[in-house]
């Protein structure tokens, strides 16, 4: 009986350190609020792109950084060789949104809202492997951001992912199954106190 309620622990566990990657994307407007305070805070130090095919030119060099490969392996892909292309929002396309990620490497950009490092790193933070917004995302997020928009951009975006109460960092390890049964039978120890049994 234990052990089927360690198993419950361990899966809840692993869907609560990851959330969105398993079931509902819980945390995509938290995470999205995070990154609107982040763009209206640093809107000076976010570099304009002009152009899809200027898009194209620094995505190219993006994927060829050592950045890139890593954010790939953390985020549990197997290749960061896979073939990513940009291209415009069509006009008229009914939804608002900056940019969005596809899983076979399709990134499409709004050209009005859209062209900028931000963004772009954003979206490739999806296409290395996190159709999400848990914290694997983020972590590729805050890698990309670093490394090609600057430092204090990405220290302003951890900041504003922890308002947001978002974790980042490495996951948390779950309770072995002594530290659980120890934790349970004190939990129940507590209960029968209370209920005074």
């Amino acid at each position: 009986m234990s052990v089927a309620l360690y198993h419950d622990y361990l899966e809840k566990h692993k869907r609560r350190q990851n959330r969105g990657a398993l079931g509902k994307d819980s945390e995509q407007s938290k995470c999205y609020k995070a990154e609107w305070a982040v763009d209206r805070i640093c809107k000076d130090k976010i570099k304009k792109i002009e152009s899809i095919e200027e898009a194209e030119k620094i995505k190219k060099r993006i994927l060829k950084s050592k950045t890139w490969e890593k954010v790939c392996l953390e985020s549990g892909r197997m290749s960061s060789k896979k073939i990513v292309s940009v291209s415009a929002k069509k006009k008229n396309s009914g939804r608002g949104f900056a940019g969005m990620a596809y899983q076979d490497g399709t990134i499409v950009l709004d050209l009005k809202t859209g062209l900028n490092y931000f963004t772009l790193c954003h979206e490739l933070a999806h296409v290395a492997g996190n159709p999400h917004h848990g914290r694997t995302f983020r972590n590729a997020n805050i890698a990309l951001v670093s490394r090609f928009i600057g430092r204090d951009v990405a220290k302003e975006l951890k900041a504003q992912y922890r308002k947001q109460k978002l974790h980042i960092g490495n996951a948390r390890k779950p309770l072995t199954y002594e530290q659980w049964m120890d934790k349970r039978e004190r939990a129940l120890e507590m209960l029968h106190e209370k209920k005074g049994y």
